[in-house]
């Protein structure tokens, strides 16, 4: 797969390149030449060397070289894309190690170390380790480095777009029809035309990128025939045991039986060079990255950014609204649910309030009588109302009993429904009540008829209500092509039957996607920003089908689930979710978030499995809440934006500025020190445009520390949250730090801050 070293190099020495060889000089110096190129490279410095180049290096006696090859083999066999390119990296020929264009080349150094970090590592994991890092390195050279096509002297730009679309879609439905349209030229020139320049057909291709996935899933994970089918773009099994048999020869039966337990990269496994582990060399490396970070060396990771704080055109920075979710309608008469959705609100201002409830088993919740019950109706809905909480009311009919097998609703159920309705109207101003939104909610998808004609019932009954009340549906998830499919096909009964939802319901949790207790290599990848690409793939099928409907919920999101419920809690994500918020915007219309921990409160219990609550155990706060108050500081119109760096005015001279450092990492474990410093970044912001004077800084810092806390009270066998002293110390132990200060600022102003993964930081500015 790969050979790893550190190596002294003093005497001439030759050789070639079969893969990809990385080269950075830790100590002395290096001369190297790669057929007319002579490179003279000093400590920290990086070169790449390209598939086939033939090289001659040469050092001195203190020359230590961290080098890395990896081999074609396994570039062909897990990242083919990248064998189309030549790739130009050369820290030496550009600019001294803190400037802004060697930030790249702080990111691929830090990647070749964390290559090493993984090799290490005496775990169990080391193998997924050291492939997950490796691949992270390949994406960081993929995407900064590359500078022309493979052998196609710049092959035409249609044909780059089709194959990088068939590499990041081959999973799902990719037709040729569809690539041609896009480039817009017929399917039958396309064709001809990706045969001339890839050297295959469309299909044969397509097929080809989707079989060494699969035969990878056969050899390294448990899964079934039929999931693996599907997972990689087949229709079924059958099909994909044809297309297997004539592609390998053999049945994926036989292939997993013949190559389950191999290495990853079938070609040897791990290898090493020079790596003496009786010297410690952990150790030794950890010293090295230690003293260059805290030295200044090259692999402090500074990343410079200017940020104007004036500008001609300034957008509007929305965040998606919040909807509270409780079970059913009837945890609403607890005290303690009440409680904590007082505080939330309080502190939050939420928008919606969630529950179920209203038909299926209204009566054994309220009692027996619909007196009884349109009096508790009224009862909460004028609290919800004194709190303003607008209703967004679940129905799910997925269990509802069906009259004789018909597909109807029975009358009691929808005479359930008109009933709450009726108590709604007669209850709350209409000002309110017409802003209440009504879910339709049915997990069955084989009887996708069923649910049309319950959904059409309902949508025509609270349509005579008011045309003013939003009804809609509840699309599940759509990482799942099935149910993605499931949405295109109700959305297209729906416009055919001129009953079209007002919005969409969503679920967008990677814990849906991917089985994280057993990682594979790409899983981290694969989830850089997931939540918003499920976003546009359900926006794509809304605008496909040629939809009026306008506005998506996110019911069920998460960044990434802990292997247990405590775990889940506490597993610092902060930056993730920050980072997500701001990307939704205006795409999605309000993310959901539990509040209610009535059925939470012991240990086994503290955890939703597919959702973000903001509670842990009562009234302990979990990092959820506290950034939703942090953003809710945020102003409303928006100076600058990356993946990082958020920034915000109000026009009238108040300024937040956030920090982000969004990290996803494997879960299965605990990062040493030395990873942690590695996942850290010093960011360093020059704000300018300000008015010469002094100003006020707020600044509130939410970092991996914050989330300790947790993680002590679960070892310590989680006391009694009864104990006043406990409930006082995690709530004060999960909340950000904050501090305050005032400077003279004349023009500019540059803000430096250090963030571990997934920390945050924000800076409240104004003048004074």
């Amino acid at each position: 797969m790969f050979q790893l070293g550190l190596k002294r190099i003093g005497e001439k020495q030759k050789g070639s390149v079969d893969g990809l060889a990385l080269i950075m000089l830790v100590r002395g110096h290096l001369c190297v030449e790669v057929g007319d190129l002579s490179v003279e490279m000093a400590p920290d410095d990086v070169l790449l060397l390209n598939s086939g180049d033939t090289y001659t290096v040469e050092g001195g006696a203190e020359t230590l070289v961290l080098c890395l090859c990896v081999s074609g083999v396994f570039i062909h066999q897990q990242v083919a894309e990248m064998v189309r390119y030549r790739y130009r990296c050369n820290s030496s020929a550009e600019g001294t190690p803190n400037s802004l264009l060697n930030t790249k080349y702080f990111q691929l150094k830090k990647s070749l170390v964390q290559v090493l970090l993984a090799y290490c590592r005496n775990e169990e994991n080391v193998t997924f380790d050291v492939r997950y890092a490796l691949l992270s390195l390949l994406y960081e050279i993929y995407t900064g480095f590359r500078v022309e096509v493979n052998g196609q002297g710049g092959a035409d730009r249609s044909i780059q777009n089709a194959l990088s679309y068939i590499y990041r879609n081959f999973r799902g439905v990719v037709t040729l029809d569809d690539l041609a349209m896009a480039e817009g030229v017929s399917p039958q020139y396309f064709s001809k035309k990706f045969k001339q320049k890839v050297g295959v057909g469309f299909l044969e291709f397509l097929n080809g990128v989707r079989l060494k996935s699969a035969a990878y899933d056969l050899a390294h994970t448990n899964e079934t025939m039929l999931r693996i089918a599907v997972n990689n773009g087949f229709a079924n099994a059958k099909a994909f045991d044809a297309v297997f048999r004539k592609k390998y020869g053999v049945s994926p039966k036989a292939y997993r039986m013949e190559h389950a337990g191999k290495g990853p990269g079938d070609e040897g496994g791990i290898q090493s060079m020079d790596i003496d582990r009786d010297e410690d060399l952990n150790e030794t490396l950890r010293y090295i990255v230690t003293h260059d970070l805290q030295n200044g060396g090259g692999f402090r990771n500074i990343e410079r950014t200017v940020v104007p704080l004036s500008q001609d055109e300034e957008r509007a920075f929305v965040l998606p609204k919040k909807i509270f979710k409780v079970g059913r309608i009837a945890e609403l008469l607890h005290f303690k649910t009440r409680a904590q959705i007082e505080m939330a609100q309080r502190e939050l201002c939420g928008d919606y309030i969630c529950f179920k409830g209203v038909f299926d088993d209204a009566m054994a919740d309220f009692g027996e009588g619909s007196f009884y019950r349109d009096f508790e109706y009224e009862h909460l809905l004028l609290y919800l109302y004194r709190i303003g909480l607008v209703p967004f009311v679940r129905l799910d009919i997925s269990n509802a009993p069906w009259p004789n097998g018909q597909r109807m609703l029975i009358p009691e159920i929808m005479g359930a429904i008109g009933d709450f309705v009726d108590v709604m109207r007669r209850t709350l101003p209409r000002h309110f009540w017409k802003r209440s939104l009504f879910v339709v909610e049915y997990s069955n998808p084989s009887d996708e008829a069923c649910f049309m004609e319950c959904y059409k019932a309902i949508h025509r009954l609270l349509k005579e209500y008011s045309p003013e009340i939003r009804v809609g549906f509840h699309s599940t998830d759509t990482s799942d092509p099935a149910q993605r499919e499931m949405f295109e096909e109700r959305l297209i009964l729906s416009k055919n039957e001129q009953c079209e939802p007002d919005f969409a319901t969503i679920g967008i949790d990677p814990a849906c996607e991917h089985d994280f207790s057993v990682f594979n290599e790409l899983s981290c990848l694969r989830l850089k920003n997931y939540g918003m690409s499920q976003i546009e793939k359900a926006w794509h099928i809304v605008d496909d089908c040629g939809s009026s409907m306008r506005e998506l919920y996110a019911m069920e999101w998460n960044t990434l689930s802990g292997l247990s419920p405590l775990e889940s809690a506490s597993f610092f994500r902060t930056a993730l979710m920050a980072n997500e918020l701001v990307q939704y915007g205006d795409r999605v219309g309000a993310t959901a978030y539990w509040v209610n921990a009535l059925s939470k409160e012991m240990l086994s219990g503290c955890n939703e499995s597919r959702s973000i609550g903001l509670f842990l155990f009562n009234t302990i706060k979990r990092p959820p809440y506290s950034l939703l108050r942090l953003l809710r500081k945020m102003c409303d119109r928006l100076l600058y934006q990356s993946e990082r760096i958020v920034a915000t005015t109000d026009g009238e001279g108040r300024y937040c500025v956030l920090l982000m450092n969004p990290r996803y990492f494997n879960p299965a474990y605990s990062f040493d020190e030395t990873y942690e410093e590695m996942e850290s970044v010093h960011l360093e912001v020059v704000l300018t445009g300000f008015e010469p004077g002094r100003y006020a800084f707020k600044v509130f810092t939410f970092d991996k520390e914050h989330c300790i806390a947790l993680g002590e009270f679960a070892k310590a066998s989680a006391p009694s949250l009864n104990d006043e002293d406990t409930t006082e110390f995690l709530e004060r132990a999960t909340m950000p730090e904050y501090s305050y200060y005032t400077a003279t600022v004349d023009g500019s102003y540059t803000l430096s801050q250090k963030l571990s993964y997934n920390a945050i930081a924000l800076y409240e500015i104004w003048r004074v």
